[in-house]
């Protein structure tokens, strides 16, 4: 295989991950709810419109690799980068109609938090300049701190409520 070959090569490697990616969203979805299980709560629908776009640009990575001279380690680690950015988006967008508080968990910017890996939750600092009163800032036993922005500060206090409600976090704030 000459380098025209091992290109072309990388890029069909490169368009099959990204199809297989794209092509595996609703099993992803699923399998998020059903470790979820009932939902509680609803929260608010984010635009997918930036999603969407990114998906698409990460999609477009490979062919941009393939018609512009780089290197092969350059062109293998471009793609790379775009077929991770393709996984974020394209689970952020399997469960974008599915956010808010399930019997097992919180469904988040594609994430399923579940409550038994939740150490603690607060608001953060209402002095904060940084986050609006509209973030839930969640400690995680094994993924560390995610923070969660919501529509408004309601829905925000509405998703704690519903939380603790539930009762299964052990300790919140």
């Amino acid at each position: 295989m000459n380098g025209s070959d091992s290109e072309f090569a990388c890029m069909i490697v490169s368009v099959v991950a990204s199809v297989c990616i794209i092509a595996t969203m609703p099993l992803r979805k699923s399998h998020v709810l059903k470790r979820a299980g009932v939902c509680c709560m609803r929260v608010k629908r984010r635009s997918i419109k930036l999603p969407v776009a990114t998906l698409a640009c990460c999609c477009v990575v490979p062919f941009l690799t393939f018609r512009i001279n780089f290197s092969m380690y350059v062109k293998i680690m471009l793609d790379g980068v775009g077929l991770l950015g393709a996984y974020m988006m394209s689970s952020l967008l399997a469960t974008a109609a599915c956010d808010g508080v399930y019997e097992n968990g919180v469904i988040a910017d594609g994430a399923l938090i579940l409550f038994s890996d939740i150490a603690h939750f607060k608001k953060p600092d209402e002095q904060s300049e940084m986050y609006g009163n509209h973030v839930l800032e969640i400690e995680t036993n094994a993924h560390g701190k995610k923070r969660v922005l919501y529509a408004d500060e309601n829905e925000r206090n509405a998703v704690i409520e519903k939380i603790c409600a539930i009762d299964k976090v052990k300790n919140h704030t």
